[in-house]
């Protein structure tokens, strides 16, 4: 089972979460793997394209911990693995993922 999830919308992890907990009735595992990148150097890019990068790879992260936490704090049981980048420690020359490696 899948649920299409939009992690920048607390109201759409919510359903998601939802929806898997009425077909399974708990969640074991959370795996957070999203990410966006535009390739675009700071100076190139407006405060918009920022925002929604920090909202997707970082906020989505929290949103998705905080929505399944409750539960498996709930059940007593539960894993969450967040998959970070190469890039939150390591920038190459030429950058272009500033928001995407800050996030």
């Amino acid at each position: 089972m899948y649920a299409v999830t939009d992690v920048g919308d607390y109201d759409s992890i919510t359903d998601s979460v939802k929806k898997v907990m009425d077909v399974y009735g708990r969640i074991d595992i959370l795996v957070n793997a999203a990410g966006m990148g535009n390739n675009k150097m700071v100076t190139d890019q407006s405060n918009e394209e920022w925002e929604r990068h920090i909202h997707i790879d970082l906020s989505g992260v929290y949103y998705m911990c905080k929505a399944v936490g409750e539960i498996m704090i709930d059940q007593e049981y539960g894993k969450i693995i967040n998959i970070g980048s190469i890039h939150s420690r390591v920038i190459f020359p030429g950058g272009g993922i500033t928001a995407y490696s800050s996030a």
